[in-house]
């Protein structure tokens, strides 16, 4: 792990590149999770990055990073100031070749000084359950679990209601 990660104002064409990969992210938890079909799952993540992101990195309200490791960009964090005083992470993403290395702790202590310094108190993010590992990170630096919110598919359902 290098100690030389730090948060860098990430580029329009970097939100744009990242934006397939947080749909396919939402759509596979939701296939893991959920057992929603693959077109629904990307429909459904399509959807959701629109209505979070309605004007892109232009989004008021939102703040976009890319992380850098020793100058190389090593993953992104995507996140909501909610308030004074709590910040929402929607999407944190180590890039396939930098997994494994720290790199994941190291992006979130990096939004930690990044928040603190614009006086944030609280950080708050969703982890599917399948996602044991991000699970462990999280609660590692500190995260603890608040609400579990929990499913049941009916599989004798003849047709939909609406």
């Amino acid at each position: 792990m290098t100690n030389d990660l730090h948060l860098v104002p990430m580029a329009r064409s970097g939100f744009d590149d990242g934006v397939p990969i947080a749909v396919d992210v939402y759509a596979e938890g939701l296939i893991r999770n959920q057992h929603v079909d693959a077109t629904a799952a990307r429909a459904a993540g399509e959807k959701a990055v629109a209505d979070l992101f309605p004007q892109g990195i232009d989004t008021p309200g939102m703040l976009f990073f890319d992380g850098l490791a020793d100058g190389v960009k090593i993953g992104w964090v995507w996140l909501a100031l909610k308030s004074l005083n709590t910040s929402h992470i929607y999407m944190i993403f180590v890039m396939e070749g930098s997994r494994g290395r720290g790199h994941g702790r190291a992006l979130i202590q990096a939004v930690e000084r990044e928040l603190v310094g614009r006086g944030v108190r609280q950080i708050t993010l969703n982890v599917f359950a399948y996602n044991e590992s991000a699970r462990r990170l999280y609660q590692s630096v500190g995260f603890k679990p608040v609400s579990q919110l929990m499913t049941k598919t009916i599989n004798n359902c003849r047709e939909p209601l609406m």
